[in-house]
């Protein structure tokens, strides 16, 4: 494990308004993870948990708070620098897969990486993004689904594309909202079987949000937030001190 974070947070917090009524979502997370972990975020539904990987991810912004990716502060960088940093160091899976439905399975694992460079980048890069998504999707089990479009896959399948689509960029953090909370108990053990093999294989650093308790186990370290706070934190089965 590096000896430096390669996410950190630092008293973040988290609140909506209706009208002029504060709805406080996160009270203050202190948080950090390094490269290779894989860190698991439990807890009822509510607590917090998709917020904080969705401002981890830098999908949302914090109302209070710091964030820093390797050191560098990106609590507050312009938005065009948070859409090319979640596509060059992030890749996310959530539990209704948001596929593009016109799309087929290989398009959709193409695309984050036809994004990266732009409209003269899309069309020089569309023949190695092919490549690597034919080969994520061979590696996930799709290798003959790759033409099917979304409509046309189960649920499982769908999630294995997702899957694909969020390593085909390499990410340095690889975030997962409740991955299996829409699949029923054998396509989610598959899943999860999945999972645990790209992390092997790819030596990928994985963040999960899920209210499972069964998935706990998945995790190399746990994090237990309610109510919008850390109130404990297990490393390798173990209480941490």
């Amino acid at each position: 494990m590096s000896e430096k974070p390669i996410l950190r947070a630092v008293g973040v917090k988290k609140s909506y308004y209706a009208g002029k009524r504060e709805l406080p979502v996160l009270r203050g997370i202190d948080f950090s993870m390094h490269k290779g972990e894989c860190v698991l975020m439990y807890g009822p539904s509510g607590a917090g948990k998709s917020t904080l990987l969705h401002i981890l991810g830098l999908i949302d912004v914090p109302t209070e708070g710091t964030l820093y990716l390797e050191e560098e502060n990106i609590t507050a960088i312009p938005a065009n620098r948070r859409a090319q940093l979640r596509n060059e160091k992030f890749g996310f899976v959530f539990q209704f897969y948001h596929l593009l439905p016109d799309f087929s399975a290989l398009e959709n694992v193409m695309l984050p990486l036809l994004m990266r460079n732009g409209l003269l980048g899309w069309f020089r890069g569309k023949k190695k993004a092919k490549k690597r998504a034919e080969e994520l999707l061979e590696i996930v089990g799709l290798k003959d689904r790759i033409h099917h479009k979304p409509s046309e896959l189960s649920g499982g399948e769908r999630q294995r594309v997702a899957i694909a689509r969020a390593l085909i960029t390499e990410p340095q953090v690889l975030f997962l909202d409740e991955p299996t909370g829409n699949l029923d108990t054998k396509t989610a053990d598959s899943i999860l079987t999945l999972l645990k093999e790209m992390k092997n294989r790819f030596s990928q650093t994985f963040l999960m949000a899920t209210h499972n308790k069964a998935l706990v186990s998945f995790g190399t370290r746990v994090i237990n937030i309610v109510d919008g706070k850390i109130v404990g934190e297990e490393s390798d089965g173990a209480p941490k001190s």
